[in-house]
């Protein structure tokens, strides 16, 4: 197995511990649930942010071009927003009861559409409107 491959499912499944962590804090009103929920998440972004930047290093090109790698770069953009709330606002701690266990199911859902990257780009997506289409996309 690559090593983005193994980084990306251990960011699955600690996407998966992390809404587990949420729920039984929802449901039993115990804050270190959700404190192992934001660590768990916390630690996902770190593994998410190897696979993608293994992707990248190991093909060269931006992984933004298949869907699955669409699915996973704004999972990745999402999450950080999520942890950047999760650390400066307290209140929104429960949040991730709703974000974290879409975050799983999407990220186990690109994981099956995953494909071995492409070695070089098509010439449609060869221009620097990639990147304005990309930014875009992502806001």
């Amino acid at each position: 197995m690559k090593p983005e491959y193994a980084f990306f499912w251990i960011a699955v499944g600690l996407y998966g511990l992390s809404a587990c962590g949420y729920i039984f804090g929802l449901i039993s009103r115990h804050e270190k649930f959700f404190v192992f929920g934001l660590y768990s998440a916390l630690a996902g972004f770190v593994s998410h942010t190897a696979a993608i930047a293994l992707r990248w290093m190991g093909t060269g090109i931006s992984p933004f071009i298949t869907i699955s790698e669409s699915i996973i770069f704004d999972i990745f953009v999402a999450i950080l927003i999520f942890l950047i709330f999760q650390f400066t606002v307290k209140k929104v701690r429960p949040l991730g009861v709703l974000v974290m266990p879409v975050v799983f199911v999407l990220m186990g859902w690109a994981g099956t559409l995953a494909k071995d990257a492409a070695t070089q780009l098509v010439p449609a997506l060869q221009s620097w409107w990639i990147w304005v289409h990309i930014i875009g996309a992502a806001t």
